[in-house]
């Protein structure tokens, strides 16, 4: 396609509406990172449990490590509601006019 074959308005919307949902994006990608202290923390205690490093005795720690990793999740899902999303329409509708 030649550069008058181009429609430079539809170019400029389609480019536009491309950065406007990046927000969306980061917050997925945050809270995936979120899950990385939680995922550690599970296949540890996996790990131990079949090693039989983990008793009665030693278990109570384990609580806390989980309360700590669900920390980083508890603090990372509010985060995209303070993104700017309302300037940001993601029905297919506004995209169609």
């Amino acid at each position: 396609m030649s550069k008058e074959e181009t429609n430079p308005e539809l170019d400029f919307e389609r480019i536009s509406v491309l950065y406007e949902n990046t927000n969306v994006g980061y917050s997925g990608i945050a809270v995936g990172i979120a899950y990385i202290p939680r995922i550690i923390i599970s296949v540890t205690f996996s790990r131990k449990m079949k090693a039989r490093e983990i008793t009665f005795e030693n278990v109570k720690p384990w609580e806390n490590y989980f309360s700590t990793a669900a920390l980083f999740l508890s603090c990372v899902f509010p985060a995209p509601y303070s993104f700017p999303l309302s300037k940001t329409n993601l029905s297919p509708s506004s995209t169609m006019k």
